[in-house]
């Protein structure tokens, strides 16, 4: 198989920036009172605060998006028609999480660095679905030496905590369920519940939620050189790694953009087609249904930069990155 079949990434350079007014759309939620005191929300679209801080919680960020990568970088001879686009995470050998943009054309899978922010493309990857031979479904898993699970473990603990901490100091207060009201607690603890929207929330920052994703290889399992695999910017490396962007959890609802589940659904639609008109075994892709393993033994750099969200496009306090 020829390596040329995967076009290595590309930078391009920064555009001018277009003057495209962007309407994007508030949800709303409907509020019923009954006459026993109880709400019924009616969630249309809805998401939490966190969420909002994420450019691309914004749906018309994303179309936006796409419709430029579709104008720019798919040849339909080439590539066929654009399928579907999703907004995943990619997670590179280092275990660094990035925002990607995954399209799935007929005949390429394109993984996209989006500049959110100057609305530009950063970098691109164009991936054959004919080189792809190998297809793992599973949970990432670490090695059984590796120290990275328990140290990340502990920090998004800590980080959980002081998040509802705060959380709680912030909209408790004059209320009878907040910190601060001398009353509330004074109450057992059983009487203290959590909200169940609220629930996913906590599981996620306290890094109890296991990540679930595909990773796809080419090269017929070419194993990349140590040189490679220490090189936190290599570009090199045969496989790619692709779980859900965190807007799944952080929104009101399951969106079907953001699922990482939707995008291996497509996927396996095709490898089976392709596999059909291979004759030769061999040649077919494999799919295994099994645990990602994640060569990460320390992984200090991966928990500042994956606790922090530093792969993601957002608004941090007075500054947005």
């Amino acid at each position: 198989m020829s390596l040329l079949e995967i076009e290595p990434l590309r930078n391009i350079p920064s555009p001018q920036l277009e003057e495209i007014p962007l309407v994007d759309f508030q949800s709303v939620a409907l509020v019923i009172s009954s006459n026993k005191g109880e709400e019924i929300e009616a969630d249309s679209g809805q998401f939490d605060e966190d969420a909002s801080k994420f450019f691309t919680s914004r749906d018309s960020l994303i179309d936006r998006a796409v419709h430029d990568i579709e104008r720019r970088l798919i040849d339909l001879d080439c590539d066929g028609s654009l399928i579907d686009a999703w907004l995943l995470t990619l997670v590179d050998h280092w275990d660094h999480e990035k925002e990607r943009i995954v399209i799935l054309c007929q005949n390429t899978v394109f993984l996209i660095k989006y500049d959110f922010i100057a609305l530009y493309i950063a970098e691109y990857q164009r991936v054959r679905l004919g080189s792809i031979d190998r297809i793992i479904i599973g949970k990432l898993k670490y090695p059984s030496r590796s120290i990275a699970p328990k140290v990340q473990n502990v920090a998004y603990k800590a980080g959980g905590f002081f998040k509802n901490f705060i959380r709680q100091l912030s909209d408790g207060v004059g209320t009878n369920g907040g910190i601060l009201n001398f009353t509330s607690s004074l109450r057992p603890k059983a009487e203290i519940q959590v909200p169940i929207k609220n629930q996913q929330a906590i599981l996620e920052s306290s890094g109890q939620c296991d990540r679930i994703g595909v990773r796809l290889y080419w090269c017929s399992g070419k194993q990349p050189q140590i040189a490679q695999l220490w090189n936190p910017w290599s570009k090199e490396i045969p496989w790619v790694t692709i779980i859900s962007h965190p807007l799944l959890l952080k929104r009101g609802k399951k969106c079907r953009t953001f699922d990482v589940d939707d995008f291996v659904l497509s996927l396996r639609r095709f490898i089976h087609r392709r596999n059909e008109s291979v004759l030769d075994p061999l040649h077919r892709c494999q799919i295994d249904e099994s645990s990602i393993l994640m060569e990460t033994y320390l992984g200090l750099s991966s928990l500042v930069h994956n606790f922090g969200e530093l792969g993601y496009f957002k608004v941090r306090g007075k500054f947005s990155f």
